[in-house]
């Protein structure tokens, strides 16, 4: 086994689960979140020890566009999907690159920064398979009075309501509300969690 597997093994082993960390609420918003800051905390010790270290080595951005909603065309929002390329790299000299997908919606000129921020998370916590308690699940939670497709249309119907009747509108209101975690995509492929989401956050 090489070094470079050997030391992920490690780390794996060293930190199994990283606690929620953040938490919003007020404003009709009650929800716990772990987030980029959390993994850090939890990985930089392991990682150190173990000889490992990431770095940024590409990214590409794949979208970039403007939601303009207002009388006289003002802009709402700006989503910026890309994909990142992080090299982690052992002190024995080995190195492995991971590639991640990355989207953030932001007002202002924050989309870029939130995207990226996304991609990072979610390639320390698939390098390491950090679980946080808040992966998307499609397998139907136990007790779960739903199907799948129930809860994809329950999430749709919910945000219908809220006045999400498109798909950017549905992922500016998502994003606001998790970090930048769920999009309009993630009702079609983790409705379960989108559905609790959108539960906590009408309370």
């Amino acid at each position: 086994m090489s070094e470079l597997a050997k030391a992920i093994l490690g780390v794996m082993e060293d930190v199994a689960y990283v606690q929620k960390g953040g938490r919003v609420s007020g404003g009709g918003m009650n929800y716990s979140f772990a987030g980029e800051a959390d993994l850090l905390r939890a990985l930089r010790p392991a990682m150190v020890r173990r000889g490992l270290a990431l770095l940024p080595v590409g990214c590409a951005i794949t979208e970039h566009h403007e939601v303009h909603d207002g009388k006289y065309g003002a802009k709402q929002s700006r989503t910026v999907r890309c994909v990142s390329t992080y090299r982690l790299l052992h002190a024995s000299g080995e190195s492995v690159d991971l590639q991640v997908a990355g989207e953030g919606q932001d007002g202002g000129d924050k989309a870029t920064a939130k995207a990226l921020t996304i991609s990072l998370k979610y390639a320390l916590r698939q390098a390491f398979l950090i679980e946080t308690g808040d992966d998307p699940d499609r397998v139907r939670p136990e007790g779960a009075d739903l199907s799948f497709a129930e809860a994809v249309e329950a999430c749709k119907a919910l945000l219908r309501a809220q006045g999400c009747d498109s798909a950017g509108k549905a992922t500016s209101w998502l994003q606001e509300r998790s970090e930048g975690q769920y999009s309009a995509a993630s009702v079609e492929s983790e409705p379960f969690a989108v559905l609790k989401l959108i539960k906590e956050c009408l309370r």
